[in-house]
Formats: C-alpha cells, sequence, structure tokens
C-alpha cells in the first residue's frame, strides 16, 4: 500500500464552508474501496469483517480513540482492521462515528477486501493483508475549500506550513500521535486566528509518523495554495487547517 508521496494518487475534493454545516455525520469524507479484491456475501472474510468493525467501535472509544486487531486465518477469512478518531472528540463521538463507519462500509464498499473510510470524527481501515505499521501515503485525498484569502496568499500559505510544521514535530511526539493548536494572523480587515491539527495512526514508530506528516504537508502547494481551508487525508496520518475553530473544546 504504501509509496513515496511523488507516486501516490492524489484525489481532490473542494468544498464550502456552508457544505460542512449541513453535512451529515454519517457521510464520509472520503472513500475509497478495492476492485481487484472482493468478498463474498455471508462467507468468512464477510463474517469476520463484521465482527471486526464491531470490535474496534467497542475498543476505540476506550482506547483513547484508536484500535487494531485482525480475525480469521488464510486467503478467504483473514482480516485485519484499523480504527482512529480524531483526538479532540469524546468517547461516545469516537463509537458513534466508527460504528456508523462500519454500516457505510458494506454500503459503499461491498464486497471489498481493501478500503478506507474517512469521517470528520473518524477514520476506519481494513485488509486481506496484514498493514500494521507501515506507512499507507496512497492514495492522499486532498479536500480545500473553494474560498481564497483576501490578502497576501503567500505570506498566509507560509503562516499555514509554519504552524502544521510545528504540529508535526508535537504530533509525533506526543503518546496520542495528535496535536492541535493556533496562531495569531494578519489578514485584511482585522486578525485572524489560524486552527490546525495533525494525526497519525498510532501503529506506526514515531519516526514514521513524523515521515508521514511531512510527505502530506509538503503536499500544501499543490493541494491548498491560499485557501481559507483544508486537509489532506492518508491511510497513516492526516492534517487540517481552518480560519475558523472547528475542534471541540
Amino acid at each position: 500500500m504504501a509509496r513515496s508521496a511523488s507516486s501516490a494518487l492524489r484525489l481532490l475534493v473542494c468544498f464550502a464552508v456552508v457544505f460542512l454545516a449541513v453535512a451529515g455525520n454519517d457521510s464520509p469524507l472520503y472513500s475509497v474501496c478495492s476492485t481487484s479484491a472482493n468478498y463474498t456475501a455471508n462467507g468468512a472474510f464477510d463474517k469476520n469483517l463484521r465482527k471486526l468493525t464491531s470490535l474496534l467501535a467497542a475498543v476505540a472509544p476506550t482506547a483513547a480513540g484508536f484500535a487494531v486487531s485482525s480475525l480469521g486465518s488464510g486467503v478467504d477469512a483473514y482480516v485485519s482492521g484499523l480504527a482512529m478518531c480524531r483526538g479532540d472528540v469524546s468517547s461516545p463521538e469516537c463509537g458513534a462515528c466508527l460504528a456508523t463507519a462500519g454500516v457505510r462500509a458494506r454500503e459503499l464498499c461491498p464486497h471489498s477486501k481493501q478500503a478506507v473510510l474517512w469521517f470528520d470524527h473518524c477514520m476506519l481501515k481494513y485488509s486481506d493483508a496484514d498493514f500494521f505499521g507501515r506507512v499507507d501515503l496512497d492514495p492522499q485525498i486532498y479536500i480545500y475549500n473553494v474560498n481564497n484569502v483576501s490578502s497576501d496568499p503567500a505570506r498566509f500559505d507560509a503562516e499555514v506550513a509554519e504552524l502544521l510544521g510545528k504540529l508535526r514535530a508535537e504530533a509525533a511526539a506526543s503518546s496520542l500521535y495528535f496535536a492541535a493548536g493556533e496562531t495569531g494572523i494578519a489578514q485584511a480587515g482585522g486578525d485572524r486566528e489560524l486552527h490546525g491539527l495533525a494525526q497519525c495512526t498510532r501503529d506506526l514508530p514515531r519516526a514514521d509518523c513524523d515521515l508521514c506528516l511531512g510527505a502530506i504537508i509538503g503536499q500544501l502547494p499543490s493541494c491548498c495554495a491560499g485557501k481559507r481551508g483544508g486537509r489532506v487525508l492518508s491511510g497513516s496520518c492526516n492534517f487540517r487547517y481552518e480560519l475558523y475553530p472547528f475542534l471541540n473544546v
């Protein structure tokens, strides 16, 4: 699954702030489903996948928002899975998001043995192969605000990169592999606060968390140049920045 940032598939998704306000929690930000590896309905893999997604949704909220597990053996039964919740969400929100992800995975990726679903509050990933501890940068999903900053985009981009670089270091050093923060910036019409987060899956070594975040933050010029908000999602790490508060306080 892992590829260098230069060869990874990159997908762009545009959004407006109003869309985020009305989108339901049942809708993923994005989902990727395999087309080459499929399972049979009600077969061993299907049954193990259902058990695994339920297990991850139950365990992750009690384990600071992260869980990995696997079930079964053999090519027709083995499934590995990873569940991660955003570092600031509550245990009930975490469990609810992952429960929804398990249901939506079967709806959006029917019979797919490999899938990743990203929601605002959580991520669910599963495969018929063992992927734990490996950096997964393929694909990288770009999501950005369609609105541009009103003045000096080059300076704004530099301030975004500076904040995310700081959060990258903090996340890689954190026991939860999560960091969030804000910084004051000058914008037309007055000073504003820039808010951001960075997060890695906790199956990675610290050095690989730093590597993963460095790779996706390096995509800022391609993803989000001059944009008022944006994020890059991958199978092992993600970041987000906005000109409004979006974290649970």
